[in-house]
């Protein structure tokens, strides 16, 4: 019994031993990886940061470039809006827009006798309407709103 046990305490310390050994080795062997995978990460880090600010330079520069046609585009619309509000001046001129309502719809000018009036002296607003005769010049358009208007007060 007594030769089990040097033995066994001779077994344990030499695997004490070797457990210190090679835990001293792993520490500076995982200090040495260690430096190197920083590094290594570091490096990764920096191409993919490097990266990320090429496509964001490039997005920049295309978002510039889009401002500058839309610009362009936007300055070729107000040159059109002007041309069109030149165009359209005369013909907002309402001495001509009279003339094309006498002309082409056929209306006139009411006298005294032929205005609507409203009574609103009462509770009730009471529609008075004045006799009168509609003098028309004939009219290849009968069918007119304004001509079924004026049979209606008719």
């Amino acid at each position: 019994m007594e030769n089990l046990r040097e033995l066994k305490v001779n077994s344990m310390t030499t695997s004490i031993r070797r457990v210190r050994v090679k835990s001293k080795r792993k520490v500076k062997i995982n200090f040495e990886t260690l430096k190197y995978n920083m590094m290594f990460i570091n490096v990764i880090f920096s191409v993919v940061l490097f990266f990320i600010l090429i496509a964001g330079y490039s997005e920049m520069v295309h978002i510039s470039s889009n401002n500058l046609v839309m610009q362009s585009k936007l300055d070729a619309l107000e040159v059109d809006q002007n041309s069109l509000k030149n165009i359209a001046a005369p013909l907002q001129n309402k001495k001509r827009i009279e003339a094309i309502a006498k002309s082409r719809l056929d209306m006139i000018y009411p006298n005294k006798d032929n205005i609507v009036k409203v009574d609103s002296m009462g509770s009730d607003k009471k529609l008075v309407l004045s006799d009168f005769d509609l003098k028309r010049k004939s009219n290849s358009n009968t069918n007119s709103i304004l001509s079924i208007i004026t049979n209606i007060f008719r």
